[in-house]
């Protein structure tokens, strides 16, 4: 058994720590195992001081190692938390459905990097199998970590940009509405008073013989009032009715 000082056991206690740190500023929540491994280090040290009074080297250098084992493992605990978070953030880019020929244009080995988030995630998808690693295998993997982790920045930076570029377009496209619907109602109004007089007019000359023709014309703007009452009240309904669909689709998280 090699001998293990306090000093390198600190190195790897700190570095459990700051994975475990890291992790929960990413997942805003701390990883437990990451957490009970350092807790059976810290029961290892306090185990290998005691044989160091009583002058047990041997129990004293078990318990160093033992300790080691546990700080190595909160740390893989703490990067596998940390992958878990990442390849669901992964996901969740995949799920939107951008273009892949877009993607490529920023992100050149877009597909590799995918098919490689998907290998890892295939392996997580059992944590006991992850669990029951041992610890040379896992270490191998931590390189899939951070390419993965890289990926992840990369992602993050094409989605906001994605993002901007569809709201502006969505701006866009919300103004033409509003200005066509403002027109279609300006039209409407216009055109519904305009009815409206060429329907007097054609009632008050109703009996007038010499002015037959304010009469067809008083009568073609009552049909073209009613056709355009008949328009706005299908309108009004569907409007109504694509609000609520859209309030349901999309509810409030209050």
């Amino acid at each position: 058994m090699r001998d293990l000082s306090f000093d390198l056991l600190k190195l790897h206690y700190r570095r459990a720590e700051r994975a475990i740190k890291r992790c929960a500023r990413l997942s805003y929540a701390v990883p437990t195992p990451a957490i009970n491994q350092l807790r059976y280090a810290g029961y290892h040290v306090l185990s290998a001081v005691k044989a160091e009074q009583v002058g047990d080297k041997v129990c004293y250098r078990r318990h160093l190692h033992c300790a080691e084992n546990h700080c190595v493992r909160a740390w893989l605990d703490a990067c596998d938390a940390i992958t878990c978070r990442n390849l669901l953030t992964i996901r969740s880019f995949e799920e939107k459905c951008y273009p892949i020929c877009t993607i490529e244009k920023f992100i050149p080995n877009y597909i590799e990097q995918m098919g490689l988030a998907r290998r890892i995630y295939s392996v997580y998808k059992n944590p006991k199998h992850v669990q029951e690693m041992s610890i040379s295998k896992r270490l191998k993997m931590i390189h899939d970590h951070r390419r993965i982790a890289s990926f992840i920045g990369e992602l993050q930076k094409l989605d906001k940009a994605f993002m901007v570029a569809i709201e502006k377009v969505k701006s866009r496209t919300e103004s033409r509405l509003v200005f066509g619907r403002l027109v279609s109602s300006a039209t409407s109004v216009i055109t519904s008073i305009f009815g409206i007089l060429l329907s007097a007019a054609g009632l008050i000359a109703l009996d007038a013989k010499v002015h037959q023709w304010i009469v067809v014309l008083g009568w073609a703007g009552l049909v073209v009032f009613s056709i355009l009452l008949l328009t706005n009240i299908v309108l009004v309904v569907s409007t109504i009715v694509m609000r609520r669909k859209d309030s349901e689709a999309h509810p409030s998280w209050d």
